[in-house]
């Protein structure tokens, strides 16, 4: 182990170690009960894992089977489900109440929900969920109080937030964008979708009226065309992405000549592995139109359609996840989710700093670190100028207080030289990776700046290596 000293920063760097695999060792790493890209849905009548083979579901939970007011009323509120995205857990909301629901063994049946509703002093009406995939955090959005709430884990009942995020009173459905810092929440609205910065600033996203269900794709930051927003709206029978003018959106609803495909589609979900976005159609498919059942049969209600951004015959095409004969899924107001196999994601967080300066210091990554990759790509932005930079890498996140108000974000388990920024405080640089990453691995990387008379930190960055 040894002691740099760098600037005005003294850091203890250690060997970083990282394990290597072949290709062919590489198996889809899942953290979950379930196989990855299986579907959990909740409607009003309870819990599904509807089956791909069969119309008798894998799993049927009944409303009634859940704590307190959803039993007493036998159906959900309004659900809304999330993968809990480290466990075997789900959370659902069900209007005043929030459920923390665990999977113990599908063959079986087995399974145990318990009531984790926030601040008992609070009437709630819960009507969306979203969980941060760096931090864990919880997003729940309260449209009573026209309020997102922010939970920090463990969760547990009666937990009070620790952030609490005013958002327009006609918001009805929520997604986070977590690609960016801090993260951002996305707001479906009566004649729009909003992104709402943690400050509390908004910014128009797209004139999508009637916003019903949100994605947004973890890997794709909130500055970028759209910022990898998907929507649906029931009313019109909207499956979109945005493409960043409010005026124009891709739509997806379609195969062939039939549109729209799914009707009344009630939520959208985006699988990051497979490039998709899977949606429940409460409606099912359109039978009115004879060019959609001669491409696509499907009985009954509550179907879930895998729907590709950009559609080319005939592999990439939208596909029909639950089985034809039958969903098996009852209820209305439909919301789904599903465990993901490792998917490389970045996640910025912590506050950079500076000292005696007016310079703003950022850093972002601009690629997904899949695990074939060989090397990363960084951008320096507004640092001091020729000023030397140092990549700080670390095997864990940390915060440690140093001189000048300062904090170091990652463990320090490597100093990399970056290079010299330009007369505008800007450097890119690419760092090439020691060893093949694991589909798993984290690193949590810094940019230290020495102008030789201020200190400069920059935020700091999860990387997640995936698939």
């Amino acid at each position: 182990m040894n002691s740099i000293l760098t600037g005005n920063l003294l850091l203890i760097v250690a060997p970083l170690c990282v394990s290597a695999q072949t290709p062919g060792d590489l198996q889809p790493t899942i953290r979950g009960s379930l196989p990855a890209n299986t579907v959990v849905a909740v409607t009003t009548d309870g819990l599904w894992v509807p089956s791909r083979f069969s119309s008798t579901p894998l799993l049927h939970v009944p409303a009634a089977q859940f704590p307190g007011e959803a039993a007493e009323r036998g159906s959900l509120t309004r659900p809304a489900i999330e993968w809990d995205g480290d466990s075997d857990t789900y959370l659902i909301s069900s209007g005043p109440q929030l459920f923390q629901f665990r999977i113990i063994d599908l063959s079986s049946a087995r399974w145990v929900v318990k009531d984790i509703t926030p601040d008992p002093a609070t009437t709630f009406s819960f009507w969306d969920i979203d969980i941060h995939p760096g931090s864990g955090e919880l997003y729940l959005l309260d449209q009573t109080n026209d309020e997102v709430l922010r939970f920090a884990r463990p969760f547990s009942a009666g937990m009070l937030p620790d952030l609490v995020l005013p958002v327009p009173g006609t918001s009805r459905c929520m997604a986070l964008d977590s690609a960016i810092y801090p993260p951002a929440v996305i707001v479906g609205e009566t004649s729009q979708a909003t992104r709402v910065y943690l400050d509390g600033t908004t910014e128009l996203l797209s004139l999508f009226s009637g916003s019903r269900g949100l994605a947004q794709d973890p890997q794709v930051a909130g500055d970028s065309a759209g910022g990898g927003a998907l929507m649906v709206s029931s009313n019109s029978n909207q499956v979109a992405k945005a493409v960043g003018d409010p005026g124009l959106l891709v739509g997806m609803n379609f195969l062939g000549l039939c549109a729209p495909l799914a009707l009344r589609p009630t939520d959208i979900e985006w699988n990051t592995n497979r490039k998709r976005a899977y949606v429940f159609s409460e409606l099912g498919i359109n039978p009115e139109r004879p060019w959609c059942t001669s491409v696509m049969v499907a009985s009954g209600p509550n179907h879930i359609v895998i729907f590709p951004v950009a559609q080319a015959a005939p592999n990439i095409i939208p596909k029909l996840y639950t089985f034809a004969g039958g969903s098996g899924i009852t209820g209305t107001e439909g919301d789904l989710t599903m465990p993901l196999a490792d998917f490389a994601f970045n996640s910025p967080y912590g506050q950079g700093c500076t000292s005696g300066t007016v310079n703003s210091l950022t850093l972002s990554s601009s690629s997904v670190p899949i695990f074939t990759a060989t090397e990363l790509p960084f951008e320096l932005r507004n640092a001091s100028p020729r000023s030397t930079a140092t990549l700080i890498v670390g095997l864990m996140s940390d915060e440690v207080p140093i001189a000048g108000g300062c904090s170091l974000l990652a463990s320090a388990d490597l100093l990399v030289a970056a290079g010299t920024t330009d007369a505008k405080g800007n450097l890119d640089f690419t760092w090439p990776l020691p060893v093949p990453p694991s589909p798993g691995l984290e690193l949590f990387v810094q940019v230290a700046v020495d102008n030789t008379v201020t200190q400069e930190l920059t935020p700091a960055i999860r990387i997640h290596f995936g698939l």
